[in-house]
């Protein structure tokens, strides 16, 4: 325990090397790593953003815990990622970005959705756990989102107990994460007296 704080730094400084990102820090979960991202991007009630209909609940769960609604796409039948086309025919006035997930060690075909992205002006957070170690376009899977998330629990390719890792190459991105880190935004300024 008394060497946790270095440990947990060069985990971080690993990870966001090996990915390809600038910046990590290690969450709660990959759960809690999403939630925190679509938090520091402004997501919230009336946003919608497009999740793939296979993958884990959390990809969903981190968008509803926002107040926003997430949207279900189809995934490509031959690697069960997000599907592009329904990335496209999905987008409404109310659509704020996706949530690829690379799945079963396959990772999306990122190429159209960053583009859909472009065009749409929509924000990209990949689900990289399960694609950890897989490349796209010369790429590692994680690279390429406004964040990228990853869950280093039991069940996962690579483990440090029950956790996440967020990653971003943009600090104002990341800054803006790292403040609902422990207790919330330091700019919060609800009324909490009648609690």
């Amino acid at each position: 325990n008394m060497k946790s704080a270095r440990y947990i730094q060069a985990f971080q400084s690993r990870m966001a090397r090996y990915v390809g990102q600038k910046y990590a820090f290690a969450t709660s979960s990959c759960t809690g790593a999403l939630h925190m991202a679509m938090m520091a991007l402004g997501i919230g009630p009336g946003d919608e953003v497009l999740v793939p209909e296979i993958a884990d609940i959390a990809a969903a769960f981190c968008v509803v815990y926002t107040g926003a609604k997430p949207v279900f796409c189809d995934v490509d039948p031959r690697t069960l990622c997000l599907s592009p086309e329904s990335v496209a025919a999905n987008i409404t006035p109310r659509t704020r970005g996706m949530l690829p997930v690379h799945l079963y060690g396959q990772p999306c075909d990122m190429a159209p959705l960053l583009d859909i992205a472009a065009q749409h002006k929509l924000f990209v957070v990949e689900d990289a756990t399960p694609g950890l170690g897989r490349r796209y376009g010369g790429r590692p899977a994680g690279s390429f989102g406004h964040f990228s998330a990853f869950s280093v629990n039991g069940s996962k390719p690579v483990v440090a107990a029950e956790a996440g890792m967020l990653l971003s190459s943009n600090q104002g991105t990341i800054d803006r994460a790292a403040n609902f880190r422990t207790r919330g935004p330091r700019h919060l300024t609800r009324d909490i007296s009648h609690y």
